[in-house]
């Protein structure tokens, strides 16, 4: 029988929110509340967020790692892990 399902599958959450950095900033401060104006899934990726999406990108963009991983890209709906997907698109098969 063939096997239709991949053998591997790469999970990749996203990177660091600006939420992230608030949260540390409040935490830092004994602050109770969190300093960002969207809903906690729609703050965008930090600056480091964004690296760490374009790092995770150039390894799913690598042929042979795609090859590999028989990857596939589902997006979720909410900002944030668009955001991420953005940096880590990989061609459409």
């Amino acid at each position: 029988m063939e096997q239709k399902w991949p053998q591997q599958i790469w999970l990749v959450r996203h990177g660091q929110s600006a939420g992230n950095v608030a949260r540390d900033a409040a935490t830092a401060a004994n602050e109770f509340l969190i300093d960002i104006a969207e809903r906690d899934v729609d703050v965008p990726l930090s600056e480091l967020g964004t690296r760490q999406a374009d790092a995770t990108g150039a390894v799913v963009r690598d042929p042979a790692a795609r090859a590999a991983a028989q990857c596939r890209a589902v997006l979720p709906l909410p900002a944030r892990p668009r955001h991420r997907a953005s940096h880590t698109a990989m061609p459409r098969p």
